[in-house]
């Protein structure tokens, strides 16, 4: 059917109902998709032929291909077509149709907008009065050799026939003609056609008098208000006869008035119709700009708070780091491992809440490459192994598949872990199974299944499902014992759905619960997977770590971020200049060449990628690495780095691990040596 929102709306429902044509609606494959009740009647067809019934099924004037085609131009060039033709009811009887099409579009989607009128009964009358045209025209041509004919036969003539006189004097009028004009036969009968209005004005005088001057007949349509009040529309044909030896004119008229209302009736309902379909669509639009707008803003906003969050998240880590570093008492130290603990589970609630949002934007971007399922099992198994062997937990694992595959190993293991960590969360005693299964799906295509099986505190049915919905937990009594947000099982399923699989659970109060994922991955043959995204990613500091001296600018606004900044950068014997905004930065490096520049994104007076790029037009500022001081939350904010002429990006909370390994890869000695 054709979208509820535009064209299931009551008005229109309305008008198609109460519509005495018989409306009908085609997609671009002939199928039909909507119709009224005057149209299935028509077939004599009951509701379910909407959705199943093809054009070349009630009509069959021409091969299915050539009325296929016709469809095509009509959706392609959006014409508008009015013909005749012949209709098959489902008895297989056939019956005459006038069809007007419009294309209609809805969105991205264009449809065939069609009413059609059976002039059965129309098409008889017209061949009756054809062949009665034919008679008189036939008739005409005897009075020229006869000079007599039946008065009697024309008076009851269904066609409104008029004899005139060279004088324009009317000789005889039908019943018919009388009708036409809403006169009586007598007051045409005493009427001069040189001084009827109507017919000077509709050039009708001028078609008698040429018909009268060079002897051939003359067809003529009309559309006026007689002299007798009576709107008329009609077609004339004109002949020259002769009679009694002297020149005369026989017209005969043929009512349109009937069809042409009913034409124009349409015509009013296709107008209706049309300012119909474009209130509703420019409201649509305007609906969709709006939720762009929404998205637009809900983007912003997710990047700001990312910002927000992780700058000061960074010095809480980055502080807790120096203090550590410089020497710490057993109390101190453990002090500060529980600081640094929490700081990371904001900074993976932080991300929980980020992908989330991404996901139901559709805006996740996945890597892929190259991955063995056993192996990836066992990654996973050593992430929750430690806290499995505090609670005195038995831990197993089940793999038998040996084969390769291609897909986002960071969002599979993000997945499996989170499942992997509840069912341990949750269990206090007993065993957990881990286990991953790979079975064919369509050739160079699997379904990798992974699920965990608990002896766990189990769920109740009634919320089961629930727990996969964002921030829900089976009660609050949950909350208060193991803690948690209720976003991890949401993230898993949308991250399943993101990869083609599913995510689901089954449980018993008391016995435990078995949480499983699934998704839909292509095997690694011969070809290879496609490499991961570019960026930097936390990598043990080189054993030999990268020595000075360098010449750094580290541009960043936030003093705390600053002063760890500096720190780090101390143990690689590293010079720092520092400025606290863009156009600072522009100027010391207008002055100064620097060995690398660490630039901070958001800033006042001037941000992070406007700096870049006037520091690129500089002479010695084209060569100069350009690191990019991230912590927003979408790729399109790092594309935007690189865009600026940015080289490489470091996420925050930046530890001394990536910060070290980042200068080896740019100012080390195989980086020198390039």
């Amino acid at each position: 059917m054709i979208d509820e929102s535009i064209f299931s709306q009551l008005h229109f429902r309305a008008l198609m109902d109460v519509a005495s044509e018989g409306i009908h609606i085609l997609d671009e494959t002939g199928l039909l998709v909507d119709a009224n009740q005057v149209f299935l009647e028509e077939l004599r067809r009951g509701r379910e032929a909407v959705g199943s019934l093809y054009l070349w099924e009630w009509n069959h004037t021409a091969l299915p291909e050539r009325l296929l085609e016709n469809v095509t131009r009509i959706v392609t060039t959006g014409e508008s077509t009015r013909f005749e033709t012949v209709h098959v009811r489902a008895d297989g009887t056939e019956f005459e149709v006038e069809v007007t099409t419009n294309m209609v579009r809805i969105g991205s989607r264009r449809l065939i907008y069609a009413a059609s009128r059976d002039i059965s009964a129309r098409k008889a009358n017209e061949r009756a009065l054809n062949e009665a045209l034919r008679e008189q025209q036939a008739f005409a041509g005897s009075l020229r050799d006869a000079l007599s004919f039946s008065q009697t036969v024309l008076l009851e003539s269904p066609v409104g026939l008029g004899i005139y006189k060279a004088t324009g004097d009317c000789v005889l009028a039908n019943d018919a003609y009388a009708a036409l004009v809403g006169a009586s036969r007598v007051q045409l009968e005493s009427q001069n056609f040189f001084k009827i209005q109507s017919w000077q004005r509709t050039g009708m005088l001028d078609a008698c008098l040429r018909t009268l001057a060079e002897q051939h007949e003359v067809y003529y349509e009309i559309h006026t208000q007689t002299s007798f009040g009576r709107e008329a529309w009609a077609r004339c044909h004109v002949l020259p006869i002769q009679l009694s030896g002297e020149a005369h004119l026989l017209i005969q008229f043929v009512d349109l008035s009937q069809i042409k209302r009913a034409e124009a009736e349409l015509e009013r309902y296709r107008l209706q119709l049309e300012d119909l379909v474009k209130e509703r669509t420019e409201q649509l639009a305007a609906a969709m700009r709006a939720a762009e707008q929404a998205s637009i803003a809900k983007s912003a906003f997710l990047a700001n708070m990312s910002h927000e969050i992780r700058t000061p998240l960074n010095a809480i880590l980055g502080m807790s780091a120096l203090v550590r570093r410089d020497g710490a008492t057993p109390g101190q130290a453990n002090r500060l491992d529980k600081l640094d603990a929490a700081g990371r589970h904001l900074l993976g609630l932080i991300n929980q809440i980020l992908d989330l949002s991404k996901v139901e934007a559709e805006r996740l971007e996945f890597d892929t490459a190259v991955f063995e399922p056993c192996r990836l099992l066992a990654d996973v198994v050593d992430m929750v192994a430690g806290v499995a062997a505090e609670k005195g937990l038995v831990l197993l694992s089940q793999c038998d598949s040996g084969l390769r595959l291609c897909g986002d190993v960071m969002r599979l293991t993000q997945a499996m872990a989170n499942l992997a960590n509840n069912a341990v969360k949750f269990t206090e005693t007993g065993t957990v199974t881990l286990r991953v299964l790979v079975t064919p799906d369509e050739p160079g295509m699997v379904i990798f299944r992974f699920e965990v099986e608990d002896e766990g505190i189990g769920i109740a049915p009634h919320v089961l499902d629930k727990l996969f919905n964002p921030f829900v937990q089976a009660d609050s009594s949950i909350s208060r014992d193991y803690g948690g947000t209720g976003l991890g099982l949401a993230l898993t399923r949308r991250l399943a759905e993101a990869m083609g699989g599913e995510a689901g659970a089954t449980s018993t109060v008391g016995r435990g619960s078995t949480f499983w994922i699934t998704a839909r991955l292509k095997e690694a043959a011969v070809e290879q997977c496609v490499a991961e995204a570019p960026g930097v990613r936390e990598v043990a500091v080189p054993r030999v770590p990268v020595q000075g001296p360098f010449r750094i600018l580290l541009v960043e606004d936030e003093p705390f971020n600053r002063e760890i900044a500096i720190e780090f950068l101390a143990d690689a014997a590293a010079e720092v200049d520092v400025a606290e905004n863009g156009e600072i930065a522009v100027e010391k490096a207008t002055v100064t060449r620097y060995d690398l520049i660490l630039m901070d994104m958001q800033m006042p007076v001037m941000d992070g990628l406007e700096a870049t790029r006037r520091i690129r037009t500089l002479p010695h500022g084209a060569a100069v690495p350009i690191v990019a001081l991230t912590a927003n939350a979408y790729s399109e904010d790092r594309l935007r780095c690189i865009d600026a002429g940015m080289d490489d990006f470091l996420p925050k909370p930046m530890s001394a691990a990536i910060l070290l390994s980042l200068l080896d890869k740019w100012l080390g000695q195989s980086s020198r040596n390039v």
